[in-house]
């Protein structure tokens, strides 16, 4: 966030995580909102055409159960190897 001597004041609302290819044009893309329908802000999270909203103090617990099952994989994935 930058704070301006004017009252005013610029700040990040979206972001694009995409492929280095393909940028903008990659139908994989993501795009991370910061969103605020008067409750609050959340971010909102977009990918292939669905999005879901997450509410700040709900994003440990999911980063955490994420993170969890991330390792399930890698772990799942090394026991596959020969």
């Amino acid at each position: 966030m930058n704070k301006t001597t004017t009252g005013h004041e610029t700040i990040t609302t979206k972001m694009t995580v995409t492929s280095k290819v393909k940028g903008l044009l990659s139908e994989f893309m993501t795009e991370i909102e910061v969103v605020n329908e008067g409750g609050g802000e959340f971010l909102s999270i977009a990918h292939c055409g669905n999005s879901i909203s997450i509410e700040p103090e709900n994003w440990p617990h999911i980063k955490a159960a994420i993170d969890l099952m991330l390792a399930q994989i890698k772990i799942r994935e090394e026991i596959k190897k020969p």
